[in-house]
């Protein structure tokens, strides 16, 4: 599990579904108040007729900080296309994954709103170190 320099403790995933009712604001992917943990990749498929791009964010201390966007393509992780890992398309810290102090969280934003009625899944898999 996870990548080769951190061996988690115990698994943990966490997902969401974003459709056209989830807009453009920012939306927790990664619980509140959780233990230390690293989260290896995001994965996210879609079923939109149309590209997206997706933010990725991280709130620390009562504050979003934008980590990097991604386009999300059309069908993507769905009729034998590629789901996207949302960490590697960002890359800044790709070979590291992302480690979340007690407390802080993850969250992803569309840049615009979902085709109604599609959806995009987003599922951050890591674990607790």
């Amino acid at each position: 599990m996870g990548l080769q320099n951190f061996n988690e403790l115990a698994p943990i995933n966490q997902g969401i579904t974003l459709n056209n009712g989830s807009g453009t604001g920012n939306v927790e992917l990664t619980l509140q108040g959780m233990p230390v943990w690293r989260v290896d990749e995001i994965i996210v498929f879609s079923t939109d007729s149309a590209a997206r791009v997706m933010r990725l964010l991280w709130h620390t201390a009562s504050t979003a900080l934008l980590l990097g966007s991604a386009t999300i393509p059309a069908g993507a992780g769905t009729a034998g296309a590629a789901s996207i890992d949302l960490i590697q398309a960002i890359a800044v810290f790709a070979s590291r994954g992302i480690v979340l102090p007690a407390g802080d969280y993850l969250m992803v934003a569309m840049e615009s709103a979902i085709t109604s009625p599609l959806n995009i899944v987003v599922v951050a898999m890591g674990g607790t170190l």
